[in-house]
Formats: C-alpha cells, structure tokens, sequence
C-alpha cells in the first residue's frame, strides 16, 4: 500500500507539493517524492512491502515510463518471467517494476489486462507523451479526483484534495446516500463522493490522457477487457486453483496478518499461510460470552493447535472518545457499523506488533453463497425459469438459512421459521429487481430532485453476486477497510477477489451452495478436513463483535456522563 498524488494544470507551478504529500503520508512513511515535468507533478508515499531497497521507491522510471503506484500485482513474480524470457533486465525484486516494464513494452491494453491483485496507478510516457490511469477490476485500492477546467487532480485520499481545494458538500449525494432505499448502485462508494467535482475513478477501468494539447481534456474510461477459461471446474481443480492464487497472495518481505473470526472465509486464508514465517492472527474479543452467537469460543477452539501465534484484542482497553473521534475526524465515509471501529482497533493493534499486511476475507460470501438474499435469489431464478423440482429441492434443503433469531438447539423451530420467511421472501419483489419505492419519496423527489435507475434485471444468479461484488455491499467495505489500515501504515490484502478467481467461481456456483441447511456448502466441503470441524461444521452466523446502541449509548456515554 502507497499514496499517489497527481496534478495536471495551472497548480501545479504554485502548490507545495511536499506539503500535500504529508497529509497522506500514514498511507507510506517510508520514503516520500515527487516529479515535475512541466504542468505535470507525479508525487508517491511508499509503504514498503516487496523489495525493502530504495531501488524500488517511486516515482520509479523504467524505459519511457515514470510510475506512481498504490497497491499489489499479485501475479508479478508470472509477469515478470514471462518478459525475462524476451530478453527484459530487471534490477529489483518488487512489482513496481513489473508493472512500469509492461507499461514501456506492451500496448497499455494488453498490459493492463494481463494484471491481477489491487491497484490504482498512474504513468507518464514520455515518448508518447501521455498519461496512463487505472484502477482494478473492484475497487480495491482507491483513487479520487478532482477536474475543473484548469487542473486536473487525483489523490489516494480525499483529505489530500481537502488539503488545498475548497471543497464544498454535495447534498444531493448526501442525499441519496442516506434516503433512498433502493436497489440501485451504491451512490457513495461507486462513483460519487459527499463532495462536488470530486469523484471516485471508477473500477475496473482504464484512461489514456494525451498531454500535447492546448486543453486538459475531460477523462473518459474504458473497461479493462478479461480473457479466463470457459471450462466448468471441477471442485478439485477450484481447490487447486485457490492454493495457487493464494500462494501469489503471500509476497512480501514484512510481517503479516490474519484477522481471525469464526467465519470460514478467515479460515480458508489462515489455513493458506499456516507455514508461512513472520505471520501472526489478530481476533476481536466479545465480552458478552453469554450470546449463543458469540464468536469467541469457537475461535479459541479453532487456535487451540495453530501453529500460527494468536492473540485477542481487547477493545476495551483501546477505544476510547479520544480513538472514536480520531478516527470520525478523518474518515470521509459515514461509520455505519461498530464494526469499523473494531477494525480500527484490531489494526491499532497489529501497528504495535509491526505488522505491515493484514488479510481480509471480503468477497468470500459474495463468491460462495454467504448470505440468504443470494439463497433467495437463487430460489426466484429457478422458479422463473420453470425449473421447479430443483426450486422444491433447495427451497427444503435451505430454508433454515432465512431463520429468524436461528438457535444451535432447537432445529425444528428453526426450520420452519425458514420455510415461512422463505415462502414469504420469494412471493416479495425483493432481491431480483430494484425497488422503484423510496421511503420519504415526496421529500426526497422534492429536496433532492433524483431519479431512480431503471429497473436492474439479473440474468443469473453470477449476474446478483457479482453485482454484490461492484456494486452494492463490497465497495462500502473495501473502502472502510483500505482507509481504516491505511491510517496505521497497514497493506490490506483481498485474497478472495484475486480477477481469475472470482471469474472461475461463477463455474462452480450452483444450487448445491446451499445444502443440508448450510451456506457456502462447497467451500466448507473443499475444506472438511483443512480447517476447524468446528467452523465448518457451525450453522449459526455469527455476530461480528460488538454493538453499535452499546458502545454508542454505553461506552461513550459512561466516558462523557459529566460532559453531557
């Protein structure tokens, strides 16, 4: 993890540079530069991860192309013995340098193309004059940026913009982000931001800037093209495939961590680098070990063997009025779970054990079929499609999963609360199109003048999980997560959004994700006997720690009783 920051235009001969750099600059201590090159300034925070030599610190050039580059090519050590082969030198040992290599030598489509992990990067070609942008497949490392008719700016962070832009509040997204209920994409985390003129570059996309004209043009974007196998996967050869992807996952020359819960996601990844050195895991402790949902005591019984070393984090010795208001002062997104504060607790943590990579288990349930609005989905598409026997078969193999307030002892009770709330979900509109209805739609229409999209139709169950993925719950959370490490100088890895694997799921998702009242039945299947039988085997989902109404209404106001 890095922070670029770019400037086009009129700017850039009177702002101090090195004055901006420092407002991100928890996003990389290590080393801080910048490039002027006529109206252009290319300027990097780096955080160290592959290849600790200065060699590898940015702007780094290569051929014709000078780089700035935030984020992890996953597939580099491949990419770089490929273009070995040809006859290209390198003198590092990092993916800078891969990527700024493939940069000079292949057309910029194809090289961005061949590219797998996290990033958002921006390059200067000097013969060609032109600027090259990208940001991947989902989101996962950020870019902002501002354009008026004279500058044209892009930061890791919106801090950064704030630093010497006098930006002013967009209510209208604001608006939107907090009224309407609809199925539409995320206004936030997507495109838009809760500011004008600044925007979130879009994912999975690519812009070529030519630098010879009179005028900044306005950006435009084009998608990044994928060419993966056709070929169904067995579930031996998806196996075989994760232990590859995860494997490129484990590059880096620092410590690094697992946040463990009881969840299989978590698992799967601590179980990937079991054997790797410098490698630790990190899990929230729940003070109310009463709950039947608490997801301690299965962590101390997953642990119990690891040869990993693990270690509880007690938020309460951490979270203070202090920590929460540091962290609301600088997150530019609304804190919608307490969630992100034990997140934030969790990398405090990892920071004082010099722990620069952490691993995230995102994308696991989008992938695998982690939650009931993708069993009922699946369920409404069968029935659409008059495929009725196998909507019987998983409607009683997985209604259990739709359970209200689901007890580990009482599965009769269970069961047919899940039938009920099945049957009632599947005669709703909800989860196969996108409500056309807003709470406080007079309001809304007249205070914010916002239409809705037009109804969204998904052809295929692939279709609803990958809209999970780009559009509704991941980008939030891949946002939250970058910025929540980032504040502690931490790279956070997302294993299970590596672009060929999320691609080659889509071969192996069917029906049977839901099976024997289980989600994720074929991951758990894949893994019966790699992790835990006490993750695999528990039906229960499970609460990440905390709640909002009592660290709110408990914690906060027992702190500031005299104040208030």
């Amino acid at each position: 993890m890095c922070g670029i920051f770019c400037l086009l235009g009129e700017k850039s001969s009177s702002l101090d540079i090195s004055k901006v750099l420092k407002t991100q600059n928890h996003r990389g201590p290590d080393y801080s530069d910048f490039l002027k090159i006529n109206n252009l300034v290319l300027g990097s925070n780096r955080l160290k991860i592959i290849d600790l030599d200065d060699k590898a610190n940015m702007p780094f050039s290569f051929g014709s192309i000078i780089l700035i580059f935030n984020g992890f090519i996953s597939n580099y050590k491949t990419l770089k013995e490929e273009m070995i082969k040809t006859g290209i030198n390198f003198k590092t040992n990092c993916d800078t340098e891969v990527l700024a290599a493939m940069l000079d030598v292949y057309p910029y489509e194809v090289c961005i193309s061949k590219l797998e992990g996290m990033w958002s990067f921006i390059a200067y070609d000097k013969r060609k004059e032109q600027i090259i942008i990208s940001r991947d497949d989902y989101g996962i490392k950020p870019l902002f940026y501002f354009q008026d008719e004279k500058n044209l700016i892009f930061a890791s962070e919106i801090n950064t913009l704030f630093s010497f832009l006098n930006l002013s509040i967009d209510y209208t997204n604001v608006g939107k982000y907090f009224f309407a209920d609809s199925f539409n994409k995320d206004p936030f985390a997507t495109e838009n931001t809760f500011f004008k003129n600044v925007y979130s570059y879009p994912a999975s996309s690519y812009s070529i800037l030519k630098l010879n004209k009179k005028q900044i043009e306005k950006l435009s974007f084009q998608k990044i093209n994928r060419k993966f196998s056709n070929e169904r996967l067995t579930n031996k050869e998806f196996y075989n495939l994760m232990e590859r992807k995860f494997d490129e996952y484990k590059s880096a020359d620092v410590k690094k961590c697992v946040p463990l819960s009881g969840g299989i996601d978590s698992n799967v990844i601590n179980y990937f680098l079991r054997n790797e050195q410098n490698t630790s895991t990190l899990s929230i402790s729940d003070m109310d070990l009463q709950s039947e949902n608490n997801e301690t005591n299965l962590i101390k019984k997953t642990v119990k063997n690891s040869k990993i070393p693990h270690e509880f984090v007690d938020t309460g010795q951490i979270i203070s009025f202090d920590f929460f208001k540091n962290l609301i002062s600088k997150f530019k997104n609304p804190v919608s779970s307490p969630v992100v504060i034990n997140s934030a607790a969790l990398r405090y943590t990892a920071k004082k054990n010099n722990i620069k990579v952490l691993y995230s288990g995102n994308g696991g349930d989008e992938l695998f079929g982690g939650y009931a609005q993708q069993f009922i989905f699946y369920l409404k598409y069968l029935i659409k499609n008059k495929k009725f026997y196998k909507a019987y078969k998983l409607l009683i193999n997985g209604s259990t999963i739709c359970a209200s307030g689901k007890n580990t002892n009482k599965i009769i009770k269970n069961y047919i609360s899940g039938l009920k709330n099945s049957i009632k979900l599947t005669l709703s509109d909800n989860y196969l199109k996108n409500k056309s209805e807003f709470h406080n739609k007079k309001f809304f229409n007249s205070n914010f003048d916002f239409k809705p999209d037009d109804n969204m139709f998904f052809a295929n169950p692939n279709e609803y999980n990958l809209h999970l993925i780009k559009n509704k719950r991941m980008p939030y959370w891949l946002a939250t997560d970058d910025f929540v490490s980032s504040m502690y100088s931490i790279e956070n890895r997302v294993p299970f959004l590596n672009q060929e694997l999320v691609y080659m799921s889509q071969k192996i998702y069917d029906e049977n994700n839901f099976h024997q009242r289980y989600t994720k039945y074929k991951i758990r299947k894949l893994f019966k006997n790699k992790i835990s039988k006490y993750v695999i085997e528990n039906k229960v989902k499970l609460n990440q720690p905390g709640s909002f109404d009592n660290f709110m209404f408990g914690k906060l106001f027992s702190m500031n009783r005299d104040t208030l």
